[in-house]
Order: structure tokens, then C-alpha cells, then sequence
């Protein structure tokens, strides 16, 4: 008896599950309800995280006047631009890297990425409607003949 499974969701049924499922935010310790008065909310663009708090880098507190960048790409954190020029220079011209979560850095110029998990990060690496996976080549699989 030969067991076959599916390695990945097709998108009909990916788009079903996002369709579906439940928002939900995980707390990340900020009451963004209560946003001072003169704050820019689309400074914040729904993924900048409020500009409080410690460095991750050199864990000195961050003030809002002082040139601080942040994570366009994926977790949102900000970081003295500073401290961050450090650990990019770090890199010695390899793939930087956002310091906190690790997802390649997006660059102030570059067109933003759609966020990870969403239908959009998922469309080119998902296979087209109507369309397989050919898995015939794996191990389990193979059209090679074995002896008994």
C-alpha cells in the first residue's frame, strides 16, 4: 500500500484559509490605543513599531529626534541609524539582515515586500490554479525497481 500526501496547500485552499481565519494582534507590550495627540499615525504605516524604549543593538534608550531606522521588511523595530550602519558594515558586503527578526533588510529606495505569510509572499511560490507538484522524483516515489 502506497501512502500519498499532499506537500503543500493548493491555492484555492490557501486562499479559503486566509478567507476564514480570525485577526488577531499578539501584544506586544504598547497600548497603541492611547498615541500622543501630535504622533503621525501614518508614520507608523500599521508595522512601525512607536519609537520607545532601548536600542536592540546598544541598548541605550531611543529618543524620537534622533536619526533611527526601522524594519520595513517584516518585524517593524527600530534601531539607532548609527548602530545600525555598524552592523551593516558587519556584513562586509553579505546579505544584511535586519538585526531583531533576521528577514533581509529593505533599503529606504527599495519597494516594500509583502509581509510574510500573506497571499501575496505566497503567489509566487505557490503553484498556479489547476496546476502539481511533480513528486515523482523523490525516494519514496522512485520508479526504480527494488528486489525482493
Amino acid at each position: 500500500m502506497h501512502l500519498c500526501y499532499q506537500q503543500a496547500f493548493l491555492s484555492h485552499e490557501l486562499e479559503f484559509i486566509w478567507a476564514n481565519a480570525p485577526v488577531t494582534r499578539a501584544p506586544d507590550g504598547h497600548d497603541h490605543e492611547a498615541k500622543a495627540e501630535d504622533e503621525d499615525e501614518s508614520m507608523y504605516n500599521g508595522k512601525r513599531k512607536p519609537i520607545d524604549g532601548e536600542c536592540p543593538i546598544c541598548v541605550f534608550d531611543m529618543e524620537p529626534n534622533e536619526e533611527i531606522v526601522w524594519c520595513k521588511a517584516a518585524c517593524g523595530q527600530n534601531f539607532h541609524k548609527e548602530c545600525f550602519e555598524q552592523w551593516k558594515a558587519s556584513k562586509r558586503g553579505g546579505v544584511v539582515t535586519c538585526v531583531y527578526c533576521r528577514t533581509p533588510w529593505q533599503d529606504e529606495d527599495a519597494p516594500p515586500r509583502p509581509a510574510p505569510g500573506s497571499l501575496a509572499a505566497l503567489k509566487d511560490t505557490a503553484p498556479k490554479v489547476g496546476s502539481y507538484k511533480n513528486i515523482g522524483h523523490t525516494a519514496m516515489y522512485s520508479q526504480a525497481k527494488t528486489e525482493d
